[in-house]
């Protein structure tokens, strides 16, 4: 019952969370409160409001009112802003900070019990994290949610439990007398909720991408694009809107457009053979072991790599290889560090949102697709690379 009424919380059942309550029954553990995102869910639209992204603990600042008080510092993985929680009900509280806290405690490794706080021992297992109430020999243990990455275990001063991790955050009480604690309103951060329109072809702003670009974004000045801006939606695009100028799967983006070079001119410099239509690329970027160039086509408007005399196509245009960039940036914060029991069914979500964005490059490359390919490695797609 504690766990269904844990996964009520995290989808923003209200109606259930209510019912169970209502039938008073001396839950063994309850959230006080869940910034949670259940396992294959993976649009933040979906379920309940105010998920805190995949965060790690920072530190913990006690109230000044007695237990239940004070707030946690959550930093997220996302985008390594630290934010403050209020322990009573996880609403957020002051602004996003770059810098680590000063002045705060950290929470102990383990709650001893004294004063009528029960003691807490946080057992390891890798199917779920369980945590022993009242010591060493008790035989009183829940489990309650996946292990890391999905989250970790603090013990917190008042025997109550956070849960922190790459799922979102919580707050768990042992006492099952404890009353239950009223819902407050909450909203998801911008940057963790997908736009509607990377499934569409409309023209994209640069507010609708550049809030998922790692670094922020670069632009090139139109009027040194060449060739490469003779079409207007390329111009427009590299111009006002701007690629990511630390992009996941690319590097070298802002020297790329800050002096556009055809893909002639950029080989000789690195002392190699230009390809015969060389003259009728620009780079963009290259990939992350500095050897494949990523042009746009003058003719065409498309995105290809040019690895061999034949460029693979990447995209079909810059708009939609943009938002491709947005959307891997984003997934991150949904990607749970590949959990097993949801692994697949994240590149699955993955892939079918890749297409959507530009179904005609998905479909001519099918599963050798650029992008299909980069998405699964593990070992460069994922929160900690």
């Amino acid at each position: 019952m504690s766990r269904l009424r844990f996964a009520a919380q995290a989808w923003g059942d209200e109606d259930l969370v209510a019912l169970l309550d209502g039938l008073g029954l001396p839950l063994p553990w309850r959230a006080d409160w869940a910034r949670w995102r259940p396992l294959e869910a993976f649009d933040p639209r979906a379920f309940a409001p105010g998920w805190t992204g995949p965060v790690e603990f920072a530190a913990v600042r006690p109230g000044e009112n007695g237990a239940g008080t004070g707030a946690v510092c959550l930093r997220s993985c996302y985008d390594g802003l630290h934010r403050w929680y209020e322990l009573s009900s996880g609403a957020r509280t002051g602004e996003a900070e770059a810098a680590a806290p000063d002045g705060a405690w950290p929470a102990p490794e383990t709650a001893t019990g004294s004063d009528g706080v029960p003691a807490l021992e946080v057992l390891a297992d890798f199917d779920l994290l369980k945590v022993r109430i009242g010591g060493p020999g008790s035989t009183r243990v829940h489990a309650l949610c996946t292990p890391y990455p999905g989250a970790q275990a603090y013990p917190l001063a008042d025997g109550r439990l956070l849960l922190a991790g790459h799922s979102g955050a919580a707050v768990v009480s042992f006492d099952p007398t404890a009353p239950a604690t009223a819902s407050q309103p909450r909203a998801t951060e911008a940057n963790l909720l997908p736009p509607e329109d990377w499934w569409t072809g409309e023209r994209r702003e640069a507010g609708d991408l550049t809030r998922y670009y790692h670094g922020g974004a670069v632009r090139a000045d139109p009027e040194r694009l060449g060739a490469a801006g003779s079409r207007p939606e390329v111009a427009d695009l590299l111009g006002t809107v701007g690629l990511p100028a630390f992009p996941v799967f690319w590097q070298r983006t802002a020297d790329c457009l800050a002096d556009p070079r055809t893909l002639a001119d950029h080989v000789a410099e690195e002392g190699g053979n230009a390809p015969s239509d060389g003259a009728g690329l620009t780079v963009l970027a290259v990939s992350a072991d500095d050897e494949t160039p990523l042009c746009v086509e003058h003719a065409t408007g498309r995105v290809v790599q040019a690895e061999t005399s034949e460029p693979d196509l990447v995209n079909t245009s810059v708009a939609a290889f943009a938002a491709c960039q947005a959307l891997t940036s984003w997934a991150l914060s949904v990607s749970a560090a590949r959990q097993v029991p949801e692994r697949y069914a994240f590149l699955d979500f993955l892939r079918a949102a890749l297409a959507r964005i530009d179904p005609e490059a998905a479909a001519d490359q099918g599963s050798d697709w650029w992008w299909y390919q980069a998405v699964q490695d593990e070992t460069s797609y994922t929160l900690y690379a």
